[in-house]
Formats: C-alpha cells, structure tokens, sequence
C-alpha cells in the first residue's frame, strides 16, 4: 500500500439485474448482474473517504421507485446499505470527509444522505449517454474539474485513476492493469 492511502476496503452494497440492449447502444441484448460497490479509503491527510455510497435500501421498499424495480431488479438487504456496512466495521457518517460520486445513477449516490457532514464531489457529469435516470444535480464543470483535481491529488502515489463513460474500457482497464481504482 502506498504511504498516502493507508487502506482500501470495499463493500458489495447490492447489485441489480438489467438486459444489456436496455443500457447500451449497439450490444447484444442479455441478462447481466451490475455490482454496486463501494470503497472506503483511508487517506493519511484526508481521512475517510468514499468512491460511491451504493443502494438505499428505499429503493427496495418505497413505491416511488417501482419503475426502477422493473427495469433493473435489485438485490439486497438492509445490512447491504453503505451505512450498516460502515458501522459493521465500528465507522460512524460523520468520520467520513469526503464522498467521490463517480456518477447519479442509484446503485451509486443511494446511500449518500448518510453523510450530511461530508463534502460531495461529483466526478463524472451526467451525459445523454447515461440516459437511464434523470440527474437530480445540476451538472457543473467547476465542480467536475475541482472534483477530478481533488481525486488525482488524493490518489497521486501510485494508483491511477480511470475515468470513461465506456463500460468495456473501464472494466478491461480495471482488469489489465495494476493499482486501478475505477
């Protein structure tokens, strides 16, 4: 481990089922399990820190978000969501500095109103290619280039930081390379 991240854990908060046709254009049409992950990184000056809050588990339960149930079936309990995995591990919201949204799909910011006392910072703007969900954000590029910035310099000792909005490349970048956090 480097000597300005102190760990990496990560967290299986969920995962979702959906046909591949109904997400990305011009790919063959099948069945497919999406993860939502989170990681906890402990960094030496910053301290905790977030990539990703995953699902809420409101998401299973309130009737707001049966159309999201229908088109991407979710998997979970309760003791999946960011906040019961955190205290499992004796971590409380508010030691939590930062949270990194790598984009405003819900098996990613779902868990994010636990950290009222964290600062957010959005990596990946919302583009019509995620045309899924809405954004509930607006986009802001000052935000986005303060977030990018803010990532390379808390990851600046040896990991590189991966950012596509093409699924494929970030999954062979993730499993071709050494010291990937994507």
């Amino acid at each position: 481990m480097s000597k300005i991240i102190e760990s990496i854990d990560y967290f299986p908060a969920g995962y979702c089922t959906s046909y591949t046709g109904l997400l990305f254009k011009g790919v063959k049409n099948q069945k497919m399990t999406f993860p939502a992950g989170v990681f906890l990184i402990k960094h030496r000056d910053k301290g905790y820190l977030l990539y990703d809050t995953g699902y809420h588990y409101d998401i299973k339960t309130r009737l707001r978000y049966g159309f999201y149930r229908l088109g991407t079936p979710v998997q979970m309990t309760e003791k999946d969501q960011i906040s019961r995995l955190l205290e499992a591990k004796g971590i409380k919201p508010e030691e939590i500095n930062y949270v990194l949204l790598s984009h405003l799909h819900p098996d990613h910011l779902g868990g994010a109103s636990f950290f009222p006392h964290a600062t957010f910072i959005l990596l990946l703007p919302y583009t019509k290619q995620m045309h899924l969900i809405p954004s509930f954000v607006q986009d802001n590029k000052s935000d986005y280039i303060r977030g990018t910035e803010f990532l390379e310099e808390v990851l600046k000792d040896g990991i590189e930081v991966v950012v596509s909005h093409d699924p494929v490349e970030r999954i062979e970048s993730i499993l071709h390379e050494k010291n990937n956090l994507s």
